[in-house]
């Protein structure tokens, strides 16, 4: 496959129950691409999401991401979810552990790393997505931007290649949701391929392809 192609999705079906909410998706995802995904309310744009890194399995069709088909039964799903990254609408922070504690988890549970490692690492992510100075802040102590901040630096903290966000500014003010913008745009520069479901103007515009599903369908895919 072309090394260039990061997401490869062929024929995409997704049932649940007699709800067709995905209907025969063909999708590439080139690498360096900031891809936004738009339309109505249950046009299946989050799903579509989903499926890229299996939190929903297809009902039928290929998902092949960095050259893994994920759908293959053999495939070794926890990691290939290794080099993909997923922010949520909701924070999902550990209300009990500080910004820097969020983002050691994975590290000291997946990667084995020291706790003087993974803070190391931690800090440096922080500093990256703008909180150098709040390692030690519960999440009850951020403001609603700093919080999905520190979600996208957990969520690149396995050095994703790809990046998956589902309305990552969805509950942010204007203000909060710049400075996110602001993030996402940097991770692009560094080489990260993005992915996001948005009904934000603001990041659509920053976005270098436009996708727009209606009914579970690509209506339109514009450069």
């Amino acid at each position: 496959m072309n090394s260039d192609i990061v997401v490869n999705i062929t024929n995409l079906n997704k049932s649940f129950g007699d709800n067709h909410v995905l209907r025969g998706i063909d999708l590439q995802v080139q690498r360096g691409e900031v891809v936004c995904i738009i339309g109505p309310s249950g046009s299946g744009k989050s799903t579509l999401l989903r499926c890229v890194n299996m939190l929903e399995t297809p009902t039928a069709g290929t998902v092949v991401v960095l050259g893994r088909d994920l759908t293959d039964i053999d495939c070794d799903i926890d990691e290939a979810r290794a080099h993909i990254g997923m922010v949520f609408q909701q924070f999902n922070l550990f209300p009990h552990m500080t910004a820097l504690e969020n983002v050691c988890v994975a590290q000291r549970k997946v990667l084995k790393r020291s706790a003087d490692e993974a803070a190391k690492i931690a800090h440096g992510l922080l500093a990256r997505v703008g909180l150098v100075e709040k390692d030690n802040a519960y999440p009850a102590q951020l403001s609603g931007g700093q919080q999905q901040r520190v979600a996208i630096a957990r969520a690149i903290v396995m050095r994703p290649r790809l990046l998956l966000a589902d309305e990552p500014t969805c509950n942010l003010d204007s203000a909060s949701g710049s400075e996110v913008i602001e993030v996402i745009e940097r991770l692009n520069r560094d080489g990260i391929t993005l992915v996001v479901v948005t009904h934000d103007q603001n990041l659509g515009d920053r976005a270098t392809r436009h996708i727009r599903m209606v009914d579970g369908q690509i209506d339109s895919d514009q450069r």
